[in-house]
């Protein structure tokens, strides 16, 4: 009988859900702390970031592969932690930007014009600039960011993060 491998995408969708929201949570303290836009507030969110990598890779290591795990395999479900974490934080942004704080988007907007008025360009290029900028300041596209930025930075931190949690089984060859 063949033995089944656990799946490593299961592990990953349960600590991508509670990654994300432990993201969320401390996202929501940032805001009401008004720290969400400190260089402070993004250390934290990319320590609990790390921390939910290497407690998912750690989990699957130990629980579901008996302490033994390859570096592409801890690679791999880290990545995965993050990857399903977030979708579910760009959802979040999504709600964030489009209805609790509606006021960051449309302050964006303001510096993204002053600093293209600050340019001293023609009219027309500025125009299409304000344009751009206003296209570029949505929901949306914060969602979407959110969801490149996470994915950029956790598969650079599973990279990382996979290199101490790796633990190869060794083969006797005697």
């Amino acid at each position: 009988m063949e033995e089944k491998k656990p799946s490593a995408g299961t592990s990953a969708l349960i600590y991508g859900l509670l990654l994300a929201v432990a993201l969320i949570i401390v996202h929501l303290i940032l805001y009401i702390a008004d720290f969400h836009q400190s260089t402070g507030g993004f250390v934290v969110s990319m320590l609990v970031l790390a921390a939910g990598i290497v407690l998912a890779s750690l989990d699957y290591r130990n629980k579901k592969l008996g302490g033994y795990i390859s570096y592409g395999k801890a690679v791999k479900i880290g990545f995965l932690t993050v990857l399903f974490a977030s979708f579910i934080v760009a959802a979040y942004t999504f709600v964030y930007h489009n209805n609790i704080n509606s006021a960051e988007i449309q302050q964006a907007k303001i510096e993204a014009a002053q600093k293209i008025y600050e340019m001293d360009m023609d009219q027309a290029k500025e125009e299409q600039y304000l344009k751009w900028a206003d296209y570029m300041n949505t929901p949306v596209v914060y969602a979407v960011g959110a969801i490149f930025m996470y994915s950029l930075i956790g598969i650079v931190m599973a990279l990382i993060t996979s290199i101490f949690i790796k633990n190869e089984e060794q083969i006797s060859l005697g």
